[in-house]
């Protein structure tokens, strides 16, 4: 079964841990300072990357939820000048104002 993202996340932060305290026994088979190095700043990136992600998607919730309240005002409004409308107008004119002509 493939892992999650947060679950290879972990898994990367242990292996950067254990690399970093392992170093000089891993550099015998080829994990070099500049390779460690670039493994560390990569994993900070992504992390930096992903924080950044999720302060967005609240951002897009909190939009959401605004837009949502907006619309709900938006579409009150509406109905109380769609009745003016079918009080006041013919019938025949109701499409000119976007509503379909029916009673």
């Amino acid at each position: 079964m493939a892992l999650s993202y947060a679950e290879r996340m972990d898994e990367i932060t242990v292996m950067v841990d254990g690399c970093t305290a392992h170093q000089e026994r891993l550099a015998k088979r080829g994990l070099t300072q500049e390779l460690l190095t670039r493994f560390i700043e990569q994993h900070g990136k992504v992390r930096r990357v992903n924080s950044e992600q999720e302060a967005l998607k609240a951002r897009l919730k909190e939009k959401s939820a605004e837009l949502e309240a907006e619309c709900a005002v938006l579409f009150k409004i509406a109905a109380e000048v769609r009745k003016i409308i079918k009080l006041e107008m013919p019938q025949e004119s109701w499409k000119e104002f976007g509503i379909q002509a029916k009673r």
